[in-house]
């Protein structure tokens, strides 16, 4: 299904593709458009439901399942070149962190103008792939979806903030494994801590240290569910000092996020005299 082109467009009426329905790893962004019917998916193992009308974005690298299709709507899968390229023209797409699993409710204007760009955009992506216009597309879908999109925490609109956040995301997606430290996030920045910390609490409501331990904690949930690598084998991979530190760490997210996943492996750890235990069972 996946083609080496920039953009993707895809119409979900009467669509089905069998490896969705099981976990993946996106290598993309992907834009999703419910117009009739329902869409319901998982997403880093949380449950999400898009009604008509309704439309989410999925960051690169999400843990991604469909559950069931909707009969009918739109579905946008974007290179990371081609969404850098879209930033250049809309930047506060960042700003608003618009990629997420939560469905956004379009007015009617935005309904409107969707049902005229879909139609445009896969003919401009199957004629010119490499077409600039597409990112001019894509930055007016994105100003769309964010004059629907009321954010949950006062963003500024700086545009050196906008690019300062976009940066450390792209390095928490680098550098996760080896590097949790704000620290190193802030020296390759070049801010002072304090104000790296200041500008990720106003982009998402979360410090650096945060961020980088949701990204971790997605890692963690997404080679234990699947795959049938030994535990030993993902502390090592992941870089933690031993099975006992992996639990404390496991542990320790699932109760400071309050939202353990569904239908996915968990981690209990189980001190005794012997030491530290990992047991495993279906949610």
């Amino acid at each position: 299904m996946i083609k080496d082109v920039p953009l993707q467009v895809i119409r979900l009426r009467g669509f089905s593709h069998a490896s969705c329905l099981h976990p993946h790893r996106h290598s993309f962004y992907m834009l999703v458009w419910v117009t009739l019917g329902e869409f319901n998916h998982r997403v880093n193992y949380r449950d999400h439901a898009l009604k008509p009308g309704q439309v989410c974005l999925l960051n690169e690298s999400e843990i991604h399942q469909v559950i069931k299709y909707p009969a009918d709507g739109w579905m946008l899968l974007i290179k990371p070149r081609l969404y850098d390229a879209c930033l250049k023209l809309y930047q506060n797409g960042e700003n608003y962190d618009l990629f997420d699993a939560t469905g956004k409710q379009l007015d009617a204007d935005g309904i409107n103008t969707f049902e005229t760009l879909f139609p445009l955009l896969e003919q401009e992506s199957l004629r010119y792939p490499e077409s600039p216009q597409l990112a001019a597309y894509l930055s007016l879908l994105l100003t769309i979806v964010a004059r629907n999109f009321r954010p949950a925490f006062a963003l500024s609109r700086q545009p050196e903030e906008m690019e300062q956040f976009r940066k450390l995301k792209k390095l928490i997606g680098q550098h996760f494994v080896t590097e949790r430290r704000a620290k190193f996030y802030s020296n390759a920045l070049g801010l002072p801590v304090r104000r790296l910390n200041a500008v990720s609490k106003k982009a998402c409501g979360k410090l650096v240290q945060e961020m980088v331990s949701d990204r971790l904690l997605a890692e963690c949930e997404a080679l234990l569910a699947e795959t049938a690598m030994p535990v030993k084998r993902i502390v090592f991979e992941l870089g933690f000092s031993g099975h006992a530190q992996l639990g404390y760490f496991f542990k320790r997210a699932k109760v400071t996020n309050h939202l353990p996943p569904r239908g996915v492996v968990m981690v209990f750890m189980s001190v005794s005299a012997s030491g530290v235990g990992i047991a495993f069972c279906a949610a």
